[in-house]
């Protein structure tokens, strides 16, 4: 049987998918956030992290870290500031992307070129977010996670 989700958020709400997420957020490796985490050391407690995740995401205590921020030297001169979140942070960032749209709309895709998915509509890809779930700003990363999961599925 098929499981319709809803919303991007009910999606989040699975150890399944933050376990896949924590993979993905493993292979690309990393370097800790400001806690100091390490992918390895998350990795060591991962069903209790994972649980905790998924715990705070379902009572919507969960709260991001500010990001811990490293100045990298580009090539031509100059500086580039960095930012690096939580290795948890990075698991919420990752099950929160990937590939939730083809999930949320079964039936409908996306096809670069052509005007019409199956369904007889186009997904217009948006474009890439400038900000993290790292930002503290006052409305929270879940105001983040709204507004651009409703332009995920923006159709033409």
């Amino acid at each position: 049987m098929v499981r319709i989700y809803y919303s991007l958020y009910d999606r989040m709400l699975t150890e399944t998918r933050l376990l896949q997420a924590f993979q993905k957020v493993k292979a690309n490796k990393g370097k800790p956030g400001i806690d100091g985490q390490t992918v390895e050391d998350f990795a060591d407690r991962a069903p209790e992290e994972l649980a905790l995740l998924v715990r705070e995401l379902k009572d919507k205590s969960y709260r991001p870290q500010p990001v811990r921020r490293v100045e990298i030297r580009k090539e031509g001169g100059g500086i580039r500031e960095l930012g690096i979140p939580t290795v948890r942070d990075r698991v919420v960032q990752q099950a929160s992307a990937g590939d939730t749209a083809a999930d949320l709309r079964p039936g409908v895709s996306f096809r670069p070129a052509t005007a019409t998915g199956p369904a007889g509509v186009a997904i217009r890809p948006s474009p890439k977010p400038r900000c993290s779930f790292g930002d503290t700003s006052a409305n929270g990363s879940w105001t983040w996670i709204c507004r651009n999961a409703s332009t995920l599925l923006t159709t033409t």
